[in-house]
């Protein structure tokens, strides 16, 4: 999406009453997405993120970006902005099923990781790191909704989103199912 489109498309979701949270200029927040580099799952090419959050890196494996509260105190404007920019869709799981996705998802990063040159070490420090993070998620797996990217690709990377203990969103990405593209 060019520096205009993404201009013009603002302007069309402020005509059809499509917010931003309060206090905050959607357009700007729509050119700083359009002029910042994407990052696309490395499985279905799906654009998820972009450097435009401030990301955190989690256990070397995985990185949060949070969210903004509105003047309500929820972050629903914010989530709702953040699928709509990236086009993300609603999934739904058992452990069991997102379990079994999340191996394939793995074994998908782990063949990608090889065929790019990181060495065997590398490769071992994320399966280790990937499956202690996998231990979180299963801990807390009612805590999570889940989100997959716009092709609703079965084997493509699931997005998580949570709710830290004073209701700021977060969603969660496997950083190494990332690939970064200058736009």
């Amino acid at each position: 999406m060019t520096l205009r489109e993404a201009v013009l498309f603002a302007g069309c979701l402020e005509r059809a009453g499509a917010n931003a949270v309060p206090g905050r200029s959607r357009g700007t927040r729509i050119e700083r997405i359009a002029e910042s580099a994407s990052l696309t799952d490395i499985v279905t090419g799906d654009r998820m993120l972009s450097d435009a959050f401030p990301i955190k890196t989690i256990d070397g494996v995985a990185w949060e970006v949070d969210g903004e509260t509105d003047q309500a105190g929820d972050g629903a404007s914010w989530v709702g902005d953040f699928v709509r920019d990236f086009r993300l869709s609603p999934a739904t799981f058992d452990k069991k099923r997102y379990l079994t996705q999340l191996r394939g998802y793995m074994g998908a990063v782990k063949r990608a990781l090889a065929e790019s040159g990181a060495t065997e070490d590398e490769i071992a420090a994320f399966e280790k790191g990937a499956s202690a993070y996998a231990k979180k998620i299963t801990a807390n797996f009612a805590h999570y909704e889940f989100w997959t990217g716009e092709s609703n690709h079965p084997d493509g990377m699931v997005v998580l989103l949570a709710y830290r203990d004073d209701d700021t969103p977060y969603f969660t990405f496997w950083q190494h199912g990332l690939q970064r593209h200058e736009n």
